[in-house]
């Protein structure tokens, strides 16, 4: 991995800019008309190499964040919730458990009833963790004292990247509602557990393994999202009966809500896109989003006219902002499903992307353990790779029927999401949203809320 310092990178390619201006100018074997064509040239390549390297070279930041930065007075309260609960699920479920136990667990076989970890678990059994002498350690292997320290950290990270989605101008009242239905649906169930104390919650608890306990909430979380979402949908289209009778063809309709004019995206993409960035479309609604992917997934067409694309779509941007030319050149990859162009693809502004999305970037934590004086720093995926494994996808069909509701699990075919997600999952970057990591398909709205994504630019 690379550590990145962009004031040192800035500075090394600004004194190789000097040097080479001032080797030319004392030379006296050129014409002057000549030396300035060569400068021109010169400038012009040295600082789109010193762009470059800002943004391929960003493995890891060298910066550390202490967790007393974190201002958690501003935490959304539902995000709190969100990743409290998660804490309490591990303290609960795991307290014997020790990585050596965990790597038998993860090397079973699928015939095993315990041979797949549940998300929550999975998610602490790969988090990066290393001592002060940079040694990897994992969570189980901590003291108990030490890992309620660090379930409240790691809670209060989880919690500080959640918060501004939650708290966005434009749809984070939905999104705040779609979290706060799985954290009461988490809270009844240990109000079922508990009869009035956290004792009786560790007795009762200890009956279940940890994945029928996470499937008795999960079964909870899906059973109200599902029926909050149908409630929505169906009232939405009773409200505005017209979005239904949208042309499926219609996606560059400069009428609809979602629409952007194509000139404006691309001047956008090009002060804010990285190579390896994210663009996260969705429907205008969290709930219809929700709906069409996990519970009624070929009921898409009835919905077809409530946004460009009505599940919402993700892509992965593929070129570094200079190489952006315009509306018309490939700038993403992602897979679509088009009547006469259909897979995995390569992406233009117009007509795939003249609209409203969020432009996110992905990355993680390896947290360095100190005790009370713990923190963390971010490390990015290699987009190359990245990039790589999404492009040698390109000619796969799109999943349909049955393939779509299990596209997670597929490679033969591929829907925006799984392409997206599988491409950094591969590079050990998850980008499902933590509590819906067993869900067969993965919704926009679910890769917007994961802890490893983050919004930088609205395009609008």
């Amino acid at each position: 991995m690379v550590v990145m310092n962009k004031k040192k990178k800035k500075s090394e390619c600004n004194e190789k800019l000097k040097t080479t201006i001032n080797s030319m100018f004392h030379s006296q074997n050129k014409y002057i008309y000549e030396k300035l064509f060569y400068l021109i040239a010169i400038v012009a390549f040295t600082l789109a190499s010193c762009d470059k390297n800002e943004e391929t070279d960003r493995n890891i930041s060298n910066t550390e964040t202490l967790i007393s930065d974190i201002d958690v007075s501003k935490l959304n309260i539902e995000a709190k919730r969100y990743y409290g609960n998660m804490a309490k699920f591990i303290s609960l479920t795991t307290p014997d458990l020790k990585s050596v136990q965990l790597s038998k667990i993860k090397s079973a076989t699928n015939d095993d009833s315990d041979s797949l970890l549940n998300p929550i678990v999975e998610e602490f059994a790969n988090l990066d963790i290393v001592d002060e002498s940079g040694t990897k350690i994992s969570f189980f292997d901590l003291t108990d004292s030490e890992k309620e320290i660090f379930l409240d950290k790691w809670a209060t990270t989880g919690a500080d990247a959640m918060t501004p989605k939650l708290n966005d101008q434009d749809i984070g009242k939905e999104l705040e509602e779609y979290v706060k239905i799985q954290n009461d649906a988490f809270d009844d169930v240990m109000a079922e557990l508990s009869n009035n104390g956290r004792a009786n919650i560790k007795s009762s608890v200890a009956k279940f393994s940890q994945n029928e306990l996470y499937d008795k909430i999960s079964s909870k979380v899906i059973e109200r999202i599902k029926q909050k979402s149908e409630v929505y949908a169906n009232e939405l289209l009773q409200r505005n009966p017209g979005l239904s009778k949208v042309k499926k063809n219609s996606k560059s309709d400069t009428d609809h809500p979602d629409f952007v004019e194509p000139s404006k995206v691309l001047e956008q993409l090009r002060t804010h896109a990285n190579r390896g960035d994210v663009l996260i479309n969705l429907p205008c609604s969290v709930w219809l989003s929700a709906y069409l992917f996990y519970y009624e997934p070929l009921a898409i067409t009835k919905y077809i006219g409530i946004g460009k694309y009505p599940p919402g779509h993700v892509n992965i941007i593929t070129k570094t902002k200079t190489e952006i030319y315009n509306e018309y050149s490939d700038v993403s990859i992602s897979s679509q499903n088009y009547t006469n162009r259909n897979g995995v693809q390569y992406e233009q502004i117009d007509p795939e992307w003249n609209c409203k999305a969020h432009l996110c970037y992905v990355k993680k934590r390896v947290w360095r353990w100190r005790g009370l004086r713990s923190g963390f720093v971010d490390v990015y995926p290699n987009v190359d790779k990245v990039i790589a494994y999404a492009e040698s996808q390109i000619g796969k069909p799109y999943c349909s029927g049955w393939d779509f509701i299990t596209a997670k699990f597929r490679d033969n075919c591929f829907i925006c999401s799984t392409i997206t997600w599988r491409s950094f999952e591969l590079e050990g970057f998850n980008t499902h949203r933590l509590l819906a990591r067993w869900m067969p398909t993965i919704a926009p709205a679910d890769m917007l809320l994961s802890d490893n994504v983050l919004e930088k630019h609205k395009i609008k």
